[in-house]
């Protein structure tokens, strides 16, 4: 299933502040395959981790499996994302 996102794109700025400072709701998990999950949710949800430590952290607390491919095809879209969020 893809990722969509929606709503403006944030400045590069005001996504670096939002990452650093966004702390999850009550340890809610932010599955990023799950339908309706942006790229600025899921990228808020890591709270400054990276991709494969949050996944793997979550992996077995949360009944999720992510596969070595699944991160890092995540950590580059988000990367991706990011840098876009530059142009």
């Amino acid at each position: 299933m893809p990722i969509t996102f929606t709503g403006t794109p944030m400045k590069e700025s005001e996504l670096h502040n939002k990452t650093k400072m966004a702390k999850p709701e009550s340890g809610v998990f932010v599955n990023p395959f799950s339908e309706g999950v942006s790229y600025s949710d899921f990228i808020k949800a890591l709270s400054g981790s990276t991709v494969k430590a949050y996944l793997t952290d979550k992996d077995k607390s949360q009944g999720v499996s992510f596969t070595s491919e699944d991160i890092e095809w995540l950590t580059a879209e988000c990367e991706n994302y990011t840098l876009n969020l530059k142009k």
